[in-house]
């Protein structure tokens, strides 16, 4: 009997131990996600043109995060529900276009390494961009685009 309840002990415990309890995101993507709050401005490209930063640099708004990730689906009716992504939080890409910004309300996914961040548009759940991240502090990361050969460098506001 003592036997018996050792065992059951034993069950008990072992069988408490859940997947559920581990974290949400990498310890990397949390990192990440400690830094993206908040605006933040570019200023390598606004500043190619002098030594000020144009008064209308691209920014991007970090508002909503999300406890753990997010489905990103559309539904088709041809294909039923089509799957686009998942999201980490929501922000909005502002880029100064003719003589007014153009906000592009985004959900944000950072990489499992937190190597990348794809912006996806909050209207269809496309992507909207998709850029290589290098984090250099709590106040600044650069993102890499394809195609341009400087990063954008982004610095809290």
């Amino acid at each position: 009997m003592r036997t018996f309840l050792m065992l059951c002990l034993v069950a008990l415990i072992t069988g408490c131990s859940k997947d559920d309890d581990a974290p949400a995101y990498s310890e990397k993507q949390q990192k990440a996600l400690s830094v993206f709050n908040g605006t933040f401005a570019d200023y390598q490209y606004s500043n190619l043109s002098g030594n000020d930063i144009l008064p209308e640099p691209d920014q991007i708004v970090f508002s909503t995060q999300y406890p753990e990730p997010v489905e990103l689906r559309v539904d088709d009716y041809m294909d039923g529900s089509k799957y686009m992504g998942e999201a980490h939080g929501e922000c909005v890409y502002k880029q100064y276009v003719v003589d007014k910004y153009e906000n592009v309300e985004c959900y944000y996914k950072i990489a499992y390494d937190a190597s990348a961040l794809t912006l996806y548009r909050k209207s269809n759940k496309e992507m909207y961009h998709n850029y290589t991240l290098s984090i250099d502090s709590e106040t600044e990361f650069k993102l890499y685009q394809s195609g341009l050969s400087l990063p954008y460098i982004f610095k809290k506001q």
